[in-house]
């Protein structure tokens, strides 16, 4: 004589061994699923020629030791339905709920046969492996920046390829596979540091020669206006026109563009205060 509960009973199930997932951006990625379930009796004589007859299981730890195993050959089945449907693994947090639901569903046609029924499946989940959050990471890190959060999470994947064949240098295919993905790096670094190193443009002030934005109309430094023409001579000392070459006076002003030193008389140019020759004052 076998006595049975018809209460509802809850058991937890967990992977011991990883689901290989294959992602479009990370390859094979190992992922392992955990969760939590409802079930109870459904038919006595069912339930009995089962587990008593054929499996042989006496307790309810037996019992439960099958529906776990049922249960997490379900949900890799179906993160396979759904993976070939075209989901991804980054999308497998905002899928959680719909997993439950699956398996729930595809799991009752076998327990029925068992005598049980699962009622309900839930706390599912399947972390993701700390090299996918920390690429996930940074293509958000991208996004932030205005790049392409697919070439960033490419570039992550390329790098991450490149650790992979540096830690196995026997690997032959990984050593060809981290040899192109370092040229594909080389040439995207060297892409943004040339964008990062392109000079800006500048242009000379006409008064007192000092560089500034080309989008500026008035010196930055001594306010002269920068909308004057570039002059094939230098800019006037005092009033900043051009001053042809080899003119001593100004042709707007009449200012003096040089000045005679006193002591070596040597000419120099009218806004220096010590002689370029011998180093004295210009002014008597």
């Amino acid at each position: 004589m076998y006595y049975l509960q018809k209460r509802i009973f809850d058991g937890k199930f967990g992977s011991k061994e990883p689901f290989i997932f294959e992602d479009p951006d990370f390859d094979l990625i190992e992922l392992r699923t955990f969760g939590e379930f409802r079930y109870k009796l459904g038919s006595p004589e069912a339930f009995i020629n089962q587990f008593v007859g054929t499996f042989g299981a006496a307790t309810s730890a037996e019992v439960e030791e099958r529906i776990r195993e049922e249960m997490v050959k379900q949900v890799y089945v179906t993160l396979g339905k759904m993976k070939s449907a075209g989901m991804k693994v980054t999308q497998l947090a905002t899928n959680l709920n719909e997993i439950e639901q699956r398996v729930l569903m595809e799991t009752k046609p076998h327990f029925s046969t068992l005598g049980l029924e699962v009622v309900q499946v839930s706390g599912l989940s399947i972390p993701l492996p700390e090299s996918v959050k920390a690429a996930v990471a940074t293509a958000s890190a991208g996004r932030i920046l205005n790049r392409n959060p697919a070439t960033g999470t490419q570039q992550y994947a390329f790098a991450d390829a490149m650790k992979s064949a540096a830690a196995n240098p026997s690997g032959g295919a990984g050593a060809g596979f981290g040899l192109g993905a370092g040229i594909g790096m080389g040439y995207s670094m060297a892409g943004q540091m040339g964008q990062m190193q392109a000079p800006q443009q500048v242009k000379v002030c006409p008064k007192c020669g000092s560089q500034q934005p080309t989008t500026q109309k008035f010196c930055g430094s001594c306010g002269a206006d920068m909308t004057v023409a570039p002059a094939t001579g230098k800019p006037c000392i005092k009033c900043g026109k051009p001053v042809a070459a080899g003119l001593k006076f100004c042709g707007e002003c009449g200012s003096a563009q040089t000045v005679t030193c006193p002591s070596c008389k040597a000419e120099n140019p009218g806004n220096l205060k010590f002689c370029g020759e011998c180093g004295k004052p210009l002014s008597g």
